[in-house]
């Protein structure tokens, strides 16, 4: 099994925090940024095999650091997969709205994981 080696570009401590632990668990080397700038300065002295790039940071926001490094020549075919938990929240909160004004109790769905382990983005490369 070959060592992948991801860049982490987030400023949220805890978000970091999880991304490392799952990066690690699966074998592989956690590259760390905690702002735009350093992201983008870190990604282009590292080379890493991917990025996770959350969109709201500080100096330089996610959505820049996609579209310079998509500019440069050695970015152009690294996935780049951008995490953001405002999408999330807005995410659960209409799940919880539309499940919260359900008509019957015995409709409502149970929210499940079952499709977090399935995610093929976390599966160990062959």
């Amino acid at each position: 099994m070959s060592v992948a080696r991801v860049l982490v570009i987030e400023d949220e401590a805890n978000n970091l925090d999880v991304a490392q632990r799952i990066i690690r668990a699966a074998g592989h080397e956690a590259l760390v940024a905690t702002d735009g700038q350093s992201g983008l300065d870190i990604a282009r002295a590292e080379h890493p095999d991917a990025i996770l790039v959350d969109l709201l940071l500080p100096l330089v926001d996610g959505w820049t650091v996609t579209r310079t490094l998509r500019g440069e020549a050695w970015a152009a075919r690294i996935p780049i997969i951008a995490v953001s938990a405002l999408a999330m929240q807005r995410t659960a909160s209409a799940r919880s709205m539309r499940d919260a004004t359900t008509s019957s109790p015995s409709r409502m769905r149970r929210p499940s994981c079952a499709r977090c382990s399935r995610a093929s983005y976390l599966r160990t490369p062959r």
